[in-house]
């Protein structure tokens, strides 16, 4: 039970260390974008554009991480069984 959670904890920590890897680069990318825009207009397009892309982005993080804790709790739930 203990290696379980200790698992499952140090899955969570490298899958949340990548997540956040991945949405540092994107907000890299997107202020890029916004310096190269050619007028307050495209800015304003780039900026709801990278709003909308986050927010589902972090909705899928979100749905990732809820589904890695149920795999997590029903593994330590298992194995106090046992």
């Amino acid at each position: 039970s203990t290696n379980t959670m200790q698992s499952s904890a140090a899955d969570l920590s490298r899958r949340s260390f990548a997540l956040a890897e991945q949405n540092l680069n994107a907000a890299f990318e997107h202020a890029q974008r916004l310096v190269r825009a050619k007028d307050p207009a495209e800015a304003m397009r780039l900026q709801a554009e990278f709003v909308q892309s986050q927010f589902q982005a972090m909705q899928a993080q979100m749905r990732e991480f809820g589904g890695v804790m149920q795999q997590a709790a029903g593994q330590a739930a298992r194995t106090a069984q046992d």
